[in-house]
């Protein structure tokens, strides 16, 4: 979409795409309901009265600032190296990022209100 390069610019945009539209509309509010699913119990209904109310502002807020803090320089990290090497180095941060979302957003495993 952007094309390959590596300067400035091009950074930027990815980022701003990747954390201003991606981040918060599809990557953490996916990844928080499915936590919150399966706090449910993977009950439909449970699921649905676990995010009926201020589920933006009190469960994907608290999960997407620090997404913001570690995704937006990984992602100029990232894209900044040649192209060979971004795959490598995003899935090393995928991993670090995966434990640290574990922690964020799982909270109680035992937690079923």
């Amino acid at each position: 979409m952007f094309g390959t390069r590596n300067d400035v610019l091009t950074l930027v945009r990815k980022d701003l795409v990747d954390m201003g539209l991606f981040t918060p509309f599809l990557s953490i509010p996916t990844a928080v309901g499915l936590f919150e699913w399966r706090k449910a119990g993977f009950s439909f209904v449970g699921f649905v009265r676990r995010v009926r109310t201020g589920f933006y502002r009190s469960k994907v807020m608290p999960a997407l600032i620090p997404c913001w803090v570690f995704w937006t320089p990984m992602l100029l990290c990232v894209y900044s190296m040649p192209s060979n090497l971004q795959f490598p180095l995003s899935q090393l941060a995928e991993a670090s990022w995966a434990v640290l979302f574990i922690f964020i957003a799982g909270g109680e495993a035992e937690d079923r209100s």
